[in-house]
């Protein structure tokens, strides 16, 4: 009989030990998921923050490089204009069609080149934006297996038996 108690009480132990132990492995368990949630919602922030800078930088570049592109453009229309009017109509369209040509063929090339930069900066700065917009998912839920659930006891057969008898 002692033999039997004491394995008992062995086994209880070891059953305490267990539960002891899957304990401190969910607790562990859930301190390193918070750590990566953490650390994946800093990172994100920062890929959200250096694409929001870049999308800012080239929207930037943009904007300057066109101005500039504006300015030679008006410039050298500034120039053709003048041009126009210090020359008699006729003979400045007979005699110097080339450097108009060449004028606008070079105007064409720059505000292509403006509009190719702005093109491409556009899935970056949308790609900011949509970051910026778009709500944030709803959290996990969070599944407590350190407690076990509550078990109802609903009255079987027997019970109704016993009741009616």
């Amino acid at each position: 009989m002692d033999d039997l108690l004491a394995a008992e009480t062995e086994l209880e132990q070891a059953w305490c030990d267990l539960d002891r132990e899957w304990h401190r492995l969910l607790q562990e368990a859930h301190e390193e998921g918070v750590g990566i949630v953490h650390d994946a919602e800093t990172e994100a922030a920062h890929v959200v923050r250096d694409a929001h800078v870049e999308a800012t930088s080239i929207v930037d570049m943009a904007q300057a490089e066109a101005a500039a592109l504006l300015l030679e453009a008006q410039e050298q229309a500034d120039r053709i204009v003048a041009e126009a009017r210090r020359a008699p109509l006729p003979a400045a369209a007979v005699e110097d069609p080339t450097g108009i040509r060449e004028a606008l063929q070079r105007l064409r090339t720059e505000l292509s080149g403006v509009v190719d930069a702005a093109l491409d900066a556009f899935p970056a700065i949308e790609a900011t934006a949509d970051l910026f917009a778009a709500p944030a998912p709803p959290p996990e839920p969070v599944i407590d297996l350190t407690e076990p659930a509550p078990v109802v006891r609903r009255p079987g057969r027997v019970r109704r038996l016993l009741r009616l008898a």
